[in-house]
Parts: C-alpha cells; sequence; structure tokens
C-alpha cells in the first residue's frame, strides 16, 4: 500500500504469493499514476460463455458485460478501490444468499470497472508478459529465463509445483515435465541446475501416496 495522509487517497499493489515481479513496483506505480489509470492487470482471454465464474456473475450483470480480469498481480486505484468496495456492499444488501450468485473476484473486479467507465490498463504495457497465466507453473529454478518477464506466474517449488504441475491432469503433468527434461539435457553443455529436482520428486511420491493423491485417483483424475 502506497501511503499517503489517508487511505482513501492510496492506490493499492497487491502482487499474490506465488507472483514474482522483474521490475521496481516504484516505476509501475508512478507510470500508473502518470497515465491516470485505475486497474492494471491482465484480461483474461476467454469468452464469458466458457469462463469457469461467469456464472457468479448473471444475477447483477449482462453476459455482454462480463470482463474477466487476472489479478495476480495488480495495481488499482484509490477511487477504484472505494466503488469496489461500495459495490460489494450494494451487492450484500440485495440478500445473496447462494454463494454461488456471489461474484468471484477475478470476474467481479473487471467487469465492475469497464461498466462504470473506470481506465483500465494491461500488465503487458509494462513489459514482456509471457509467462503469467494459471498453468503450468513456473519452477523458482526457471526464474533465470524469465528475467526479461514484468511479472512472472505462477512461480512455485517442491511440493506447491507437483501439485499444480499435475493439477490438469495426470498426463499434462507427465508431458510438462517431459517438456522440461528435454529443455534440461538440450543445455547440458552448460551444466545448468535442473528444473526438477531430487527433493521435488520425493515430494511427489509423498503426494501421489497421500490423501490428496488417493483422491485423484478416486475421482478418475489421474489415470494409472
Amino acid at each position: 500500500l502506497h501511503s499517503f495522509p489517508s487511505r482513501r487517497s492510496a492506490d493499492l499493489v497487491t502482487v499474490e504469493y506465488d507472483a514474482v515481479p522483474n521490475v521496481h513496483l516504484d516505476e509501475l506505480v508512478r507510470r500508473f499514476r502518470a497515465e491516470e489509470l485505475d486497474l492494471v492487470g491482465r484480461t483474461i482471454d476467454k469468452a464469458p460463455e466458457t469462463y469457469w465464474w461467469t456464472k457468479t456473475m448473471l444475477r447483477f450483470y449482462r453476459m455482454e458485460q462480463i470482463r474477466p480480469y487476472q489479478i495476480c498481480a495488480t495495481i488499482l486505484s484509490a477511487r477504484a478501490i472505494d466503488h469496489l468496495a461500495d459495490t460489494r456492499k450494494r451487492h450484500a444488501a440485495a440478500g445473496v444468499s447462494d454463494p454461488r450468485q456471489w461474484p468471484i473476484g477475478e470476474a467481479f473486479v473487471g467487469t465492475e470497472l469497464s461498466v462504470a467507465g473506470f481506465r483500465m490498463g494491461e500488465l503487458s504495457d509494462f513489459g514482456k508478459l509471457t509467462r503469467y497465466d494459471w498453468w503450468p507453473p513456473i519452477h523458482e529454478r526457471e526464474l533465470k529465463r524469465c528475467a526479461d518477464e514484468v511479472f512472472v506466474h505462477p512461480v512455485l517449488s517442491g511440493r506447491r509445483y507437483l501439485k499444480s504441475l499435475f493439477k490438469s491432469s495426470f498426463r499434462s503433468g507427465v508431458i510438462v515435465s517431459a517438456k522440461l527434461a528435454i529443455g534440461a539435457l538440450a543445455r547440458i553443455p552448460e551444466r545448468p541446475t535442473p528444473a526438477v529436482t531430487v527433493d521435488d520428486v520425493s515430494a511427489l511420491d509423498e503426494f501421489a501416496s497421500g490423501p490428496e493423491g488417493k483422491s485423484l485417483v478416486k475421482s478418475g483424475s489421474v489415470s494409472s
């Protein structure tokens, strides 16, 4: 939080634990203010009809208004924060009792600010942004190869990395693991540190034999 005499004149920078900036946040904020923006994040390139959380929005917004926005790393102006807070209060006053009708954050923030006419920017306007999504994860050891990216997400290691790697499906996890292995082999002359370590493999064994891994197998998300 960039501090000022009162919160109502403060802009907010939020960075989730698995998002890594490769730029000085103060410089981003200076540009954000110079361009008089209210929100900087990443537009989710997915049709509202197929977006996961669209159904939570339809009580308050029309389908064509929905603009999902990825906010793993974002900057919000003070007036945008106040507007979003007031809107949430109106939603609560409407008597939403079913959580499935409560607008989910990444669908709500971009949609509401867009509908209300706030100035919205993209993280990609501040630099290269090609390793910023939900999946596949980036291992912490890969960060050196992402130094030219303005933000990287999700950056994980150990158990969290492996759990995310196989989150989509066991098959997808194996494919990504194979690509990492091929990439490591291609760089053998430089003797880099491998992206996946012995500790990570041990964590995978622990995960697979634990209740979460067994649950995936039982649900059919992982096939043997």
